[in-house]
């Protein structure tokens, strides 16, 4: 207002917000090979422009515009604690904004040997002190055990080597999925 004189003006501003993105796996927590399914969403979003993406440490896994943003994969050994990321974006007035949200995958299987993890072939000195490093792999976590003509061979443990350790011993790693055995040979060389 000027005096008798008034003018006015009407302008629409919008104003966006971007919220925290949902990154929803399910099941979180799943057998091997079974389907699982990633859900990515910015939930109550209403701003122009939005991308999503859905990622793992190596890669994009999907992207686009549609929400939410599905992606589907078949659970193997090594996304046992895989780490996802849902990652939404939008722009607006040449301002970009960017949020993300993570979450990690539980694989269950069954206990996995082989000679890196439990070598097959020992040769030890009689009077030496030696330790028999025998693992498997599994969720949840195998415990192992190596057995000869009823008799357990301590594992981890260094122990002192005598000729009677000399044979083929039968090592079984179990867990609530299953079990996996792998034969270790111990030769002892005596004087």
């Amino acid at each position: 207002m000027l005096g008798p004189v008034a003018r006015s003006a009407v302008k629409t501003v919008r104003f966006y917000t971007l919220p925290q993105p949902k990154l929803v796996i399910s099941p979180a927590e799943t057998a091997l090979h079974e389907n699982v399914t990633l859900t990515c969403d910015s939930p109550g979003v209403q701003a122009p422009n939005l991308s999503l993406w859905i990622r793992n440490a190596n890669r994009t896994l999907a992207s686009g515009h549609e929400r939410p943003l599905n992606f589907t994969l078949a659970a193997h050994e090594e996304d046992d604690g895989r780490e996802f990321v849902c990652e939404v974006m939008t722009s607006a007035k040449g301002r970009t904004v960017r949020k993300t949200a993570f979450a990690n995958l539980t694989v269950r299987y069954g206990p996995k040997m082989d000679t890196t993890t439990c070598p097959g072939n020992w040769t030890w000195e009689e009077g030496t002190e030696q330790t028999l490093s025998c693992t498997a792999r599994g969720n949840p976590m195998p415990s192992v055990e190596c057995v000869k003509d009823s008799v357990a061979l301590k594992i981890g443990v260094s122990q002192r080597i005598t000729r009677e350790l000399t044979g083929t011993y039968r090592c079984t790693a179990t867990n609530d999925r299953g079990s996996a055995v792998q034969d270790v040979s111990i030769r002892v060389q005596c004087e």
